[in-house]
């Protein structure tokens, strides 16, 4: 009898204990349900500005839908990829305000839209290095360097992509660059760099490549089609001739009619 009182204790505990979970699970849902809970995306640690969110910096974290912002990001594919606008201290909630497209997140962002391998050098406003002035952020150059009037020029690197050239927006408006700001593989660092330090830059010269087709260039081109084709279309229409000048007719006298008792005479 002692052992099954004591067996029964054990079951009718066993079953309290399987109650109270239960009923704490429930409590804890409809807390949520009530509160309205979310899981909303944070970063893990410390995010400075124009720094480039991987998956691996964001977390889900659980947040009352009444506290967060219209704009909070709530899934990490929203924010993978994406360059921040001001630094972020860990466990920071994001807002689509506070994100932007790599490209726009200053020069840092813009070589890290690139990928891996690439960084960023300046290179002193010369006659050869801006193209006479005429090079422009986006443009793609040649970089060709010659050690002395003796030696034949050496391409130091290819088509290297040009950040930042002419002038800058700032707050005060465009102001002229001191350099061009170049996007260069790592690679072909080493080989650059010596022609940047200790005035060697006169030795740089820069060529401006082509933009691809269906830019620039090639639009003006295309603008220009209709034009000619309308140039080419008025030299082959006839000219045209004098018109003729209508030819009146005078209108004639209508004809006495004889009345109709004398007709039959």
């Amino acid at each position: 009898m002692t052992v099954n009182a004591l067996k029964n204790f054990r079951y009718w505990l066993l079953a309290a204990v399987v109650f109270a979970a239960v009923a704490a699970v429930g409590s804890v849902q409809a807390v949520r349900s009530f509160a309205g809970a979310v899981q909303a995306v944070a970063v893990k640690r410390d995010v400075q500005a124009g720094e480039v969110l991987t998956q691996n910096d964001l977390t889900l974290v659980e947040q009352a839908r009444g506290t967060l912002y219209g704009d909070a990001v709530l899934s990490p594919r929203d924010a993978a990829g994406m360059a921040v606008r001001g630094f972020l201290p860990a466990g920071t909630v994001l807002r689509r305000s506070m994100l932007v497209p790599p490209q726009q997140a200053g020069v840092a962002g813009a070589v890290a839209s690139l990928g891996p391998g690439y960084v960023a050098v300046a290179v002193p406003n010369t006659l050869g290095t801006t193209v006479a002035g005429t090079l422009e952020a986006g443009n793609r150059v040649d970089i060709y360097s010659r050690a002395s009037d003796k030696e034949p020029p050496v391409k130091v690197a290819s088509d290297v992509l040009v950040l930042r050239a002419g002038t800058v927006r700032t707050r005060e408006g465009e102001q002229p660059t001191q350099g061009v700001v170049l996007a260069v593989p790592e690679a072909d660092l080493p080989k650059l760099l010596p022609y940047v330090t200790g005035g060697k830059e006169a030795s740089l010269t820069f060529v401006l490549k082509p933009l691809a087709s269906g830019q620039g260039a090639g639009q003006q081109s295309q603008a220009q089609q209709p034009q000619q084709a309308q140039q080419q279309q008025t030299q082959q229409q006839p000219q045209p001739q004098s018109p003729q000048q209508p030819q009146v007719q005078q209108p004639q006298a209508p004809q006495p009619q004889a009345p109709a008792g004398q007709a039959g005479r």
